[in-house]
């Protein structure tokens, strides 16, 4: 393992073991590196500071903040950063299931009975029913519910 691929940690407050044995922790940081393309300098003797351009950067993530940021590459045409952000997991912004029925319910342009006014539903129109039968079944015609359940299920899962 290269010496770029570890950092020594003084704070250990949110570090996750990994493994007791080989005194391996995780922390949860993501590491993100920033280019910024510089413009052409028109006028002879103007310069671009890397200070000035890390500020704009640090405040263009306001009201996050990099846990670290340093230049790792600096040319006529770009600068190049190399970041650390803590990492978690984000709430998923998404109505709950209260949200969604209060605002169905109170929509008067709506109707939740009529196939397709609900976006939490689904309306499948002219699918051969033979493709939710079960397979050893004796009506090979007649949609089985599991079958179904099934199929929807592969598709929720291929489809994020």
């Amino acid at each position: 393992m290269s010496a770029t691929m570890t950092t020594i940690v003084h704070d250990t407050t949110e570090a996750v073991c990994l493994s007791s044995e080989y005194n391996l922790y995780l922390k949860p940081i993501a590491k993100m590196t920033v280019s910024v393309a510089l413009p052409q300098l028109k006028l002879p003797g103007k310069s671009i500071s890397n200070w000035e351009v890390m500020e704009r950067v640090k405040a263009m993530v306001a009201p996050e903040q990099f846990s670290a940021l340093r230049i790792s590459k600096s040319t006529m045409d770009f600068i190049r950063f190399e970041g650390e952000v803590r990492a978690v997991e984000n709430k998923v912004d998404f109505p709950t299931r209260h949200d969604w029925d209060s605002f169905f319910r109170d929509a008067k342009d709506m109707n939740e009975t009529l196939p397709g006014e609900r976006p939490d539903t689904i309306h499948m129109e002219g699918i051969p029913c033979r493709w939710f039968s079960k397979k050893d079944s004796p009506f090979p015609d007649r949609p089985s519910e599991e079958s179904s359940l099934r199929s929807l299920r592969h598709l929720a899962r291929n489809s994020t």
